[in-house]
């Protein structure tokens, strides 16, 4: 049994929305959504980018992309703060 937690999952859950509601807000399928909640694919950079502003949860953001600009400005912006 896999018990671990996904991040977009919680944040999609955290913002109130339901599987099709977030799905009809990225543009994708609701099995997109799905795929990426159970870890059976990875969203793109544009897709992390939008799921962050959707679902409101910009740490979305720091957890996703360590090695891209987005991420580093996260970082950044949290330990000026």
């Amino acid at each position: 049994m896999n018990t671990s937690i996904n991040i977009y999952k919680v944040a999609r859950e955290t913002a109130g929305l339901t599987v099709e509601q977030a799905a009809e807000r990225l543009g994708v399928e609701p099995r997109t959504v799905y795929n990426y909640e159970a870890g059976k694919t990875i969203p793109c950079k544009e897709t992390i980018v939008a799921m962050a502003g959707i679902y409101n949860a910009c740490w979305l953001l720091k957890h996703v992309c360590k090695g891209c600009p987005i991420g580093a400005a996260m970082r950044t912006k949290r330990k000026t703060a």
